[in-house]
């Protein structure tokens, strides 16, 4: 499998559900329910599962001028569209990522993300101060969204992939 950008990953992901979901059953690009002018991935409706996806891939760029805080941010922002969501009640993060970001993540007080099955994620003081940070995430979220308030998850899923790769799924539980 060559990974190359984050809807190979949903595609690849949405052609894996074809056996149990019928087509019309998802729903790709759904607008929020509570968050104006911003959409949720996925969408799974049926009788059997109602669940949200979010999907987020990251991988170097030739560059090597990643602003892996603002990644970071983006993360957190992907994650609290599915939490702020009352679409379904299963909602699901996937995260593929390569060496550098799954290292960021190490380094950086977002280990329990990596290493742990079930974590709170939380939005350290330090990225709450940090301009940057805030930047990104007020770009897409409102100025009211609470940061401080920690966002229960279990990883349900997690596979090293080929070239460095690796593939985090994660549920949203509060």
């Amino acid at each position: 499998m060559k990974l190359v950008t984050e809807d190979c990953i949903r595609y690849e992901f949405y052609g894996s559900l074809l056996s149990n979901v019928y087509p019309h059953e998802i729903i790709l690009e759904y607008p929020h329910d509570t968050l104006s002018q911003k959409e949720i991935d996925l969408v799974i409706n049926n009788s059997v599962l109602e669940s949200i996806f979010e999907f987020k891939y990251y991988r170097a760029i030739p560059s090597g001028q990643e602003d892996r805080t603002a990644r970071m941010a983006n993360i957190y922002i992907d994650i609290m569209k599915l939490k702020l969501s009352n679409v379904a009640t299963d909602k699901y993060f996937v995260f593929v990522t390569d060496s550098v970001m799954y290292g960021y993540c190490l380094r950086n007080q977002y280990e329990n993300m990596i290493q742990e099955d079930s974590f709170e994620f939380v939005v350290s003081p330090k990225h709450q101060e940090g301009l940057n940070f805030k930047k990104v995430v007020f770009k897409k979220l409102p100025e009211s969204t609470d940061m401080s308030t920690p966002i229960v998850i279990k990883r349900v899923y997690y596979k090293e992939l080929e070239q460095d790769h690796y593939l985090f799924i994660y549920k949203i539980l509060s």
